[in-house]
């Protein structure tokens, strides 16, 4: 029996989505956060598809295309962000480094976040453990402790922990590469999604969208690869880059083109590289306790009289 056409989709999202999940949870975003942003996502697609195909864009019309609940499509009808909700979608370390640099019993003179003990000694003593009961307690420090060690916000010191003083915040240079990234990979899904449309209606696909795979070859061949690739589409890149800038610039000649025919336009090329996937039985063992980093184990004392979660 074949897959269906929402049943192939799905399934080949979920595919695509693998690499950016693991960004995700990386910088500490949460399956709850994802998915209660994903409604807008949602919505503006839905949106999108009924004004393609002329038809009223309602609140009922809505809510059956996306799935998204009628209530939620009044309260982010004229919104990008999602409703508001009670329910806290956001990473609880964020939430614990967040309070830290606000609460005033965790600041110091300066209004700086304070160097904390990793547990109190008496109940009314402040502590990295009563800090996170303080959000929630849901959870155990430790596990808290070792998300934040995982995001480099915090640094450990014996019986001890500072938080950074950029706290979660990322650096510019990180911010701009996070950016570029993903407007390129989001024009190239655009013009691969362009295609798939085009493919159901068995038309010709509008875009050009091309890559070839060879497998089975060593780390040494990977990096000649790597290196003609660089130098063969680099300069590619190079001369179209050229020959699109010299063409704007006679199109703006005189009165100019209007804006309501000008496009923009991108052209990517990538490499990527990664092992072959081995069978069952060969594959690699998950490392034990001994093999573990040391900072899986720092300050494990102090917490061990609690379950984790």
């Amino acid at each position: 029996m074949h897959e269906t056409r929402s049943e192939l989709a799905m399934r080949e999202a979920l595919r695509m989505m693998q690499p950016v999940a693991h960004l995700l949870v990386a910088n500490g975003v949460t399956y709850p956060q994802f998915v209660r942003a994903l409604k807008a996502t949602f919505l503006r697609a839905a949106r999108a598809e009924l004004r393609a195909s002329s038809a009223p864009v309602t609140d009922s019309a809505l809510s059956l295309l996306s799935g998204v609940h009628r209530k939620d499509v009044r309260v982010m009808r004229d919104s990008d962000g999602p409703p508001p909700s009670r329910n806290r979608a956001s990473s609880l370390a964020a939430d614990v480094a967040a309070r830290w640099m606000r609460a005033p019993e965790y600041l110091d003179a300066q209004g700086a976040p304070r160097r904390l003990a990793l547990r109190s000694r008496l109940p009314s003593e402040t502590s990295f453990e009563s800090l996170v009961q303080s959000v929630s307690k849901d959870f155990h420090a430790r596990s808290v402790l070792d998300e934040l060690q995982r995001l480099e916000a915090v640094v450990v010191d014996g019986d001890h922990v500072s938080l950074r003083a950029e706290g979660l915040d990322t650096s510019d240079g990180y911010a701009a590469v996070v950016r570029g990234f993903a407007a390129g990979a989001t024009d190239h899904l655009a013009a691969g999604t362009a295609n798939l449309r085009a493919a159901g209606r068995a038309d010709a696909p509008p875009f050009f969208d091309h890559a070839i795979e060879v497998d089975g070859v060593s780390a040494h061949t990977s990096g000649v690869l790597h290196a003609l690739t660089r130098e063969a589409l680099g300069a590619a890149l190079a001369r179209i880059e050229t020959e699109g800038r010299n063409r704007r610039t006679l199109e703006s000649q005189g009165q100019g083109l209007p804006k309501e025919y000008a496009l923009r336009v991108r052209v990517g090329t990538f490499f990527y590289a990664e092992p072959v996937q081995q069978p069952q039985a060969q594959a690699v063992q998950p490392a034990t306790p001994a093999q573990a980093p040391a900072s899986a184990t720092l300050a494990e004392p102090q917490f061990a009289d609690a379950t984790s979660k």
